[in-house]
């Protein structure tokens, strides 16, 4: 076996699933005494082995999912250090993410929405009554199996309530779904979380509802304090509008919804220092082209739908508010109707911040991140490593262009 590979001989590593910004992630199979069972693992990129930061932040995710068993969140099984360095050996969840079924299903019933909000809010619960702050509760750290059930995931940037918040430049988890006070790196409570939370069910519906203002409030101590409030909210609107789910009934909605059945399973996906500029509240319409449910499917079933990469094209909607906040600088504080536009899928080894302009849009991997025809001047650039490439490109319509930017 790769030594590379090498997780010990209870792990038999069956393939690599995807490489993200802070680890591999891979399918194995873990055997101990005749027993086995699928598990993934993700190891700590050999960029970062003995980058104390990365090195610290694995440990913490390690510490902080080691105290937690429950239904609803994913469970981690081993952790230590092999010849191929650290890693974690966690559950195997057939299925795929919330950002998954977000970008290839499209609307979401709301019963579903409401469903999905008490499932992830019984493993929160549970993680707040441990004293764990998640921190970047997101679509991507939301997982779904084909059996129904809803699972909280990546603890990499979590801590214990006790600690106190410490300013970070380094995996602060995604942006768009923190919460006014973490923004603005202050002393968390558990309100945090659950301003990501109401963000995230707020971007599921199409429009903003009375139930979810309360978790969306600028101040802290006006929002739900506890996942109890937050679940009575959201049981009052199941009750009035008569919209109970059962994990079986969201098992079928998920079986029967073609864009977003996986030709093959998707695990857990690892976005590292991802952070993505966008209102999450604003909604994704007129932001990305829509396509029909006969094109959606048309495209499933030819094979467009690229279920390995893990869900990363998912992150195309969040980035069209980055080209308008580009826009904005340019055309004042109302970006202008522009059209036609073209398409930039960009990927870095080992990843990169991607600059259009000298203005942030987002992290690698871009898939169709869309932006309007004309030249640019693209950077991506590597913090940790400290190095930048600059290209000029040009954005052709209704044309998608794809570059690779290696750092060494």
């Amino acid at each position: 076996m790769n030594k590379k590979n090498n997780f010990g001989s209870r792990y038999q590593v069956l393939e690599l699933l995807s490489t993200g910004g802070m680890a591999h992630i891979y399918k194995a199979m873990f055997t101990s005494e005749g027993f086995t069972r699928p598990v993934v693992i993700k190891k700590i990129l050999e960029h970062y082995e003995h980058d104390p930061r990365w090195v610290d932040s694995f440990l913490n995710e390690a510490k902080i999912m080691s105290l937690l068993n429950h239904s609803h969140i994913v469970q981690v099984y081993d952790f230590g250090k092999s010849n191929s360095g650290y890693f974690l050996a966690m559950e195997y969840v057939e299925g795929g993410s919330l950002l998954d079924l977000i970008e290839k299903a499209g609307a979401i019933p709301e019963s579903f929405v409401l469903y999905i909000g008490l499932e992830i809010l019984k493993g929160l619960s549970y993680a707040h009554k441990k004293g764990v702050l998640h921190r970047d509760i997101s679509p991507s750290n939301i997982l779904l199996s084909k059996a129904g059930e809803v699972k909280l995931t990546d603890f990499g940037v979590a801590k214990l309530q006790s600690a106190s918040l410490e300013p970070t430049q380094f995996l602060k988890g995604k942006e768009s779904y923190m919460s006014p006070e973490q923004r603005r790196k202050e002393i968390l409570t558990y309100a945090s979380d659950l301003y990501s939370l109401a963000v995230v069910l707020q971007e599921l519906l199409a429009e903003k509802v009375e139930y979810l203002k309360r978790g969306l409030t600028e101040l802290a101590s006006e929002r739900f304090q506890t996942c109890e409030e937050f679940e009575e909210a959201l049981l009052q609107e199941v009750k009035r509008k008569q919209s109970f789910v059962t994990q079986r009934e969201f098992a079928q909605f998920l079986k029967t919804y073609i864009p977003w059945k996986p030709k093959r399973t998707l695990i857990l996906r690892d976005e590292g220092v991802l952070s993505i500029l966008k209102d999450p509240l604003a909604g994704r319409a007129g932001m990305v082209p829509q396509e029909s449910e006969s094109e959606r499917e048309r495209k499933f079933l030819a094979g467009e739908f690229d279920s390995v990469s893990l869900g990363i094209d998912k992150i195309l909607s969040s980035l069209s508010i980055g080209v308008l906040l580009f826009i904005c600088i340019f055309f004042g504080s109302r970006p202008p109707a522009f059209s036609p536009k073209g398409y930039l899928t960009l990927n870095a080894k080992p990843w990169g911040e991607v600059y259009v302009e000298n203005t942030y849009v987002g992290t690698t991997p871009l898939i169709r991140a869309s932006l309007p025809t004309g030249k640019y001047m693209l950077t991506v650039s590597n913090p940790i490593l400290k190095q930048a490439k600059k290209m000029a490109i040009a954005i052709e319509e209704n044309q998608i262009l794809k570059n690779n930017v290696t750092f060494q």
